[in-house]
Order: structure tokens, then C-alpha cells, then sequence
């Protein structure tokens, strides 16, 4: 599978993930909820971390890059490395947003009293759909001007070790979720 398409099938993966987060809150099932974000959150790690670890190296390293980023775009379009700068700047929103919701449903769901629940309720629905409104946009642009560059900036062989690297990461999930997978 091409790197481009192996990370879009993720990105796929994660989407269908995240929507049962917002299922089982609509439903009042938070302990769903609380265990599918938990595993969402773990998925989107591993999915950065191959990102972070192998394809934005691979691409800014390689000496082909800004031959192929020129072709793909105009003069006043911005540079690769901006645009794999302000996605590591997305990484970082998503996960610092996702731990901050995970800390408030493990409060939330210790609560005995309720009073946890409709304080923090609406708080947790606002910042997942801050997560997802940035989510679709990082997405496309990492799915339209990121990937397809491992095929144009990279020789085969080079393409195929990012591929198999990444394909390891997205493999290594947790071990508290690989019977749960």
C-alpha cells in the first residue's frame, strides 16, 4: 500500500472512531464514550508519531522536495516545511485538547453526584468539536499536499522503508487495546 494511501485508510479509521465518541455522549453513555476516546486517542498518537518519526523527516530531508513542492503549487503558496510546521502545531492541539477531555470524564464519570456531569458536559462536547472542525482540515491538507510527496520526492525503494516504518507505527498501539481492537 502507498504511503499516501496508508495514512488516508487511517485517517479513514480515525474518523469512524471519533464519531462513536459523539454517539455514545448523544446517547448519555459516557463510560462509552470515555473508553472510545480513550482508544481514539491512542490511535491519533500512533498515527503522529509515524508522521513525526519517519515521513516528515523522510520529506524534509530529501533533496528532490522542493523540485516536487514547486511543481505541485504557486509562487505564493507556502513552502513544505511551513506546512509540516503548522501541522506538527495541529499534533500538538489535538492531543493537548484530548488529554484535557480525558481528564475531565475521568473526574466526570468518579463523580457520584452528577454535578461533575452537567458542568463539564458541555465544556468536553465544545473542545472534541474544536478537535473535529480542525481535524477535517489538517486532514485534507495532509492527504492533498503532504502524502502524495513521498511518491514524487522519494526513489522507490526509499518510499517503500517510509511505507513499512510507518505501517510498524500504526501497528503499535497500546497493549491495554489490543485485545479491545
Amino acid at each position: 500500500m502507498e504511503p499516501d494511501k496508508l495514512l488516508a485508510e487511517d485517517h479513514s479509521s480515525l474518523d469512524k472512531l471519533f464519531e462513536e465518541i459523539f454517539v455514545a455522549l448523544h446517547m448519555g453513555d459516557y463510560q462509552r464514550a470515555f473508553t472510545s476516546l480513550d482508544y481514539f486517542w491512542a490511535r491519533l498518537a500512533v498515527h503522529i508519531r509515524a508522521e513525526h518519526l519517519h515521513l516528515f523527516p523522510a520529506l524534509l530531508e530529501t533533496a528532490l522536495l522542493k523540485d516536487a513542492d514547486n511543481e505541485r503549487r504557486n509562487a505564493n503558496a507556502p513552502s513544505i516545511e511551513s506546512v509540516i510546521e503548522q501541522l506538527r502545531v495541529d499534533h500538538n492541539f489535538f492531543m493537548s485538547e484530548l488529554a484535557r477531555v480525558i481528564k475531565t470524564m475521568r473526574l466526570m464519570l468518579g463523580d457520584d453526584t452528577g454535578d461533575s456531569l452537567r458542568h463539564n458536559l458541555a465544556e468536553m462536547k465544545e473542545r472534541l468539536e474544536s478537535v473535529s472542525h480542525r481535524l477535517i482540515t489538517h486532514n485534507e491538507i495532509e492527504e492533498a499536499r503532504v502524502y502524495p510527496l513521498v511518491e514524487l520526492s522519494l526513489l522507490p525503494d526509499e518510499a517503500t522503508k517510509i511505507r513499512r516504518k510507518m505501517k510498524k507505527e500504526l501497528d503499535n498501539i497500546p497493549l491495554r487495546f489490543v485485545d479491545d481492537a
